[in-house]
């Protein structure tokens, strides 16, 4: 899926909002990330000004909703919808076709239209749900299906051309995993020291944690480039020190997104759904 654009943000901002609560813009953010399924290489994709682009749509998205009223802001990165955002929600499906005047019209009640509304709202509740529920199944495995699932992991990477040749993981007293991936490409062998965290996914992981990764993957016959797992988050301060020191970051949600995009650990069922299409007869 893409980097959403800036009017691609105005429907999902307003949803999150939907609960009339007041939400931080770090939540906001998260939401987004997920809904959109955004990987580590498209949230590091810079502006020209070197801000991301995807909190910068975030951040225009915003602005132009606040413009039209559509949600206000009680205080510095928080944020409410408004009556007239609640109002737009909930009408803008009507608005989808032209009005006719037909006996093919159906009324508000009964619109199929409005019946898929609320299947799409219906989905996004059942989406969150099964994220949160997936999460405390990976938090709650056994050290040897944790190991299994990450070894998976590591093995549906892309490693620009590399093969993936061994990986050797070791568990420890907490569930923890550490240990190696060995790599081949044309000029021979290369290898990286691994870890992975299982930690609450609203931790988050500063730069004290990654300076110890770095010294450990140090003493390990000097290896030069580590990537580094977790079911939580990493601090900015972390990321700009995993970038200096040729360490590769996985967090909560590339690690959900490598499962949901290669099925792993998940099923799927699809349903399609069909409707009068008004137009179709009318013309």
């Amino acid at each position: 899926m893409a980097i959403p654009k800036q009017n691609e943000l105005y429907d999902p901002v307003l949803e999150f909002l939907s609960d009339g609560e007041v939400h931080t813009s770090e939540q906001l953010q998260k939401f987004i990330r997920r809904r959109f399924h955004l990987t580590a290489a498209q949230r590091a994709k810079k502006t020209n000004s070197g801000a991301p682009v995807w909190t910068n749509n975030i951040a225009w998205a915003i602005r132009k909703l606040k413009e039209d009223e559509m949600i206000v802001a009680p205080q510095r990165a928080h944020y409410q919808i408004t009556d007239a955002g609640k109002k737009y929600l909930s009408g803008r499906v009507s608005n989808v076709d032209d009005e006719v005047d037909s006996p093919l019209d159906l009324d508000e009640g009964s619109d199929p239209l409005q019946k898929i509304d609320r299947f799409e709202r219906l989905y996004l509740e059942l989406e969150k749900g099964f994220i949160d529920d997936l999460l405390d199944v990976i938090l709650n495995l056994p050290s040897e299906k944790f190991k299994g699932l990450i070894d998976r992991l590591l093995r549906t990477l892309d490693y620009d051309g590399e093969e993936v040749v061994d990986v050797a993981l070791n568990p420890d007293k907490n569930g923890n995993l550490s240990g190696s991936l060995m790599l081949r490409n044309r000029s021979g062998f290369d290898v990286r020291h691994v870890e992975a965290k299982r930690l609450p996914y609203d931790e988050v992981i500063d730069e004290d944690e990654l300076q110890r990764f770095v010294k450990a993957m140090d003493d390990r016959s000097q290896i030069k480039k580590g990537m580094f797992l977790a079911t939580a988050m990493f601090s900015d301060e972390a990321k700009e020190y995993a970038d200096e020191h040729s360490v590769y970051l996985l967090d909560v949600d590339d690690v959900i997104n490598l499962m949901l995009d290669h099925n792993l650990g998940v099923t799927t069922r699809t349903y399609e759904l069909k409707y009068i299409d008004k137009k179709f007869f009318m013309g």
